[in-house]
């Protein structure tokens, strides 16, 4: 997620696509990291675990006369921007552990090119239909990721460079997920990490924390494709 329309708390300064952001997990506040480090925790740490509103400053790009400021409590979210209020309801219960779900070790790493990789699967998936489904298989080996998929219209075959550390794994996933996720980030490269063909596997970058996704692998034929 890019910052660029917020403000620091801590220096009231606005972010730029450069600067290195940290994001309070509790409350979701964008802050610079050196002024985060600075502070000690995040500026609204005083209200944690309060009904006492946060308020994130947001810059309009097209009219920097305007801010729209965000007051979060407990229950309500409010967004309010010149003479206009938004008010929102929270959803209650406890959110999803997301950090339980995602694998603390691994055994295969790959470095690869995004747009190879998403070119080829989006290459093997072409015999995939919303009516003949069929996971995306790949195997992570010797520095090559091979990819393939069949169905009752035929069988795709294809193969990319990759930097390769730990075993061999192969393994299977749903194609829409998979590229979903390499569409939406913006990096030259990414990282997988792979623990078992049955685990969750993880995309991220080669550098830094802009995002991570977790991906449900599904389970494989014993058939062996190519």
């Amino acid at each position: 997620m890019k910052y660029t329309n917020y403000k620091c708390p801590v220096c009231n300064n606005q972010f730029t696509e450069d600067d290195d952001v940290v994001v309070c997990p509790e409350c979701g506040t964008p802050h610079h990291r050196e002024c985060y480090i600075q502070n000690g925790n995040c500026a609204n740490a005083d209200k944690h675990g309060t009904n006492e509103p946060i308020e994130v400053e947001f810059v309009d790009v097209e009219d920097n006369d305007e801010t729209i400021t965000l007051n979060i409590g407990k229950k309500y979210i409010l967004f309010e921007v010149g003479n206009y209020r938004i008010v929102s309801r929270l959803l209650e219960g406890e959110f999803f552990n997301y950090k339980n779900a995602i694998p603390s070790e691994s055994t295969t790493k790959a470095r690869v090119n995004l747009k190879l990789i998403l070119d080829s699967v989006e290459r093997t998936s072409l015999l995939i239909t919303s009516k003949i489904k069929s996971p995306v298989r790949c195997i992570f080996d010797d520095n090559t990721i091979r990819i393939s998929s069949a169905t009752s219209l035929g069988a795709a075959t294809d193969k990319i460079p990759a930097s390769i550390e730990g075993k061999r794994l192969e393994i299977g996933f749903n194609n829409t997920y998979l590229t979903d996720c390499l569409r939406t980030v913006d990096v030259d490269e990414v990282k997988i990490e792979l623990s078992s063909p049955v685990s969750p596997i993880i995309v991220k970058p080669v550098e830094g924390d802009n995002f991570i996704f977790l991906i449900i692998p599904m389970r494989l034929k014993n058939e062996n494709i190519g």
